[in-house]
């Protein structure tokens, strides 16, 4: 028991780091991940970029216990293209916050048209929330989706 005793005295070492890493998003500004790689004309890019399959972990905002899935986030760009790799680090900066995943979608949304000055986008997320797979419901299969959108594909 004294073994034990004496593994706990540090946990509180290891949980502050661990919650300092899982909400490591607050610390992040979505706004300086979303540089531009490419300026192109308004308008003149006539396709859409798509991010698919975005791995995330989060904490609800309702129960403080994790929920996991993945994002997809689809977009035309206005006046940038964005580097590809900036939709992934927006998305873990969004989601390694307290959150609830409507909120979530619509987050990232709004900061691909206020700071990446997309044209449309479309945000997908499916997830599985362990307020419903250990408390509530009890069922560990329910995944949940939710979507936001801003503007027209065309």
């Amino acid at each position: 028991m004294q073994e034990i005793d004496a593994s706990i005295k540090e946990n509180h070492k290891r949980i502050d780091k661990a919650y300092a890493e899982l909400l490591e998003g607050y610390r992040g500004i979505p706004k300086d991940i979303l540089k531009v790689t490419l300026e192109v004309e308004s308008g003149s890019h006539h396709g859409l970029v798509r991010t698919m399959d975005v791995p995330f972990s989060s904490f609800c905002a309702h129960h403080f216990l994790p929920f996991v899935g993945t994002v997809d986030l689809t977009y035309r760009p206005g006046r940038y293209i964005l580097g590809l790799g900036k939709i992934p680090r927006l998305i873990h900066c969004r989601s390694r916050r307290f959150q609830l995943q409507e909120l979530l979608v619509r987050e990232l949304a709004e900061d691909m048209v206020n700071h990446g000055d997309a044209t449309y986008v479309r945000v997908v997320s499916r997830a599985r929330h362990m307020c419903i797979c250990y408390r509530g419901p009890n069922d560990a299969t329910t995944v949940n989706e939710t979507t936001y959108q801003i503007g027209e594909p065309e």
